[in-house]
């Protein structure tokens, strides 16, 4: 829920992005300055209210990683549960109800060959981020706008929008931020589902 403030103030740097938009006009800095206090001081006020971010008396079955000592193998381990929520979003062939307690194996080492998932994961969204946010080089605008004109400007905003409903949702369940009660959650993927389809 919260990370939809961060959508709303990306969407409206984007709006001041776009050509044709008067992109210091006093209405547009409000509305973003509003959007960044608000949602800045809705994020405070819930971290003060539940005491933070760490979920008190988590039960190591249900999140075994977070659970882990060894905070190379929790990075590792983690960098392989985003792989495992790329091949979901993009191959859903196998489903599980629940991934707790050995669901999925630790990571020990670097060299472990399950990283290339991960690795293909990170790559691929990196190659999708910087397809979506092409049209918004000057150059290429130009030429992309030709004789549609505006029609052709609306067009080219849905991937950078889909990429940003995709990070956004994501990062809260990632175990970036904070550790999250679950391993894996296929329910936690309906959102980024959303923005992987836009983008």
């Amino acid at each position: 829920g919260f990370c939809f403030f961060g959508l709303f103030a990306g969407w409206e740097m984007l709006y001041g992005l776009l050509p044709g938009r008067a992109r210091w006009q006093w209405g547009w800095r409000v509305r973003l300055a509003a959007l960044l206090v608000f949602g800045a001081a809705s994020c405070y006020a819930r971290i003060w209210y539940t005491s933070g971010t760490d979920i008190e008396r988590m039960d190591p079955h249900s999140n075994p990683i977070a659970a882990e000592p060894d905070r190379v193998v929790r990075t590792l381990t983690y960098a392989l549960v985003h792989g495992l929520y790329a091949k979901l979003l993009v191959w859903p062939t196998f489903l599980c109800y629940d991934y707790s307690l050995n669901a999925v194996p630790l990571v020990r080492t670097i060299t472990d060959l399950r990283l290339m998932l991960p690795l293909s994961a990170y790559l691929g969204f990196a190659h999708l981020l910087t397809v979506s946010l092409l049209p918004l080089l000057p150059r290429l605008r130009l030429s992309a706008a030709g004789a549609s004109g505006c029609r052709r400007q609306q067009v080219l905003v849905g991937p950078i929008v889909g990429m940003a409903i995709l990070f956004l949702s994501f990062v809260p369940m990632a175990n970036i931020l904070f550790p999250v009660g679950t391993v894996i959650g296929e329910r936690l993927l309906y959102i980024p589902s959303a923005g992987l389809l836009l983008a």
